[in-house]
């Protein structure tokens, strides 16, 4: 009988704990990635811009160019 008791107070402690358990989640959201940066290289000089934009060297419209950029 003693037996019996015990084991019934040993199940009732172990239910009334199982019943009390909160198990607590914490969410942690990432941080958002930074934006990639582009870097696009600038042009050595004013002739190699002028080229780049398609102006052809020799012509009055090339020295046009590179005197529109050489200027501050």
């Amino acid at each position: 009988m003693l037996f019996k008791g015990l084991l019934t107070v040993a199940s009732v402690c172990a239910l009334v704990g199982a019943c009390s358990f909160r198990e607590e989640e914490k969410v942690v959201t990432p941080a958002p990635a930074p934006a990639p940066t582009v870097v696009t290289p600038a042009p050595a000089s004013a002739s190699d811009a002028c080229v780049t934009r398609g102006y052809r060297s020799g012509t009055a419209a090339y020295d046009d160019c590179v005197a529109r950029l050489a200027r501050p």
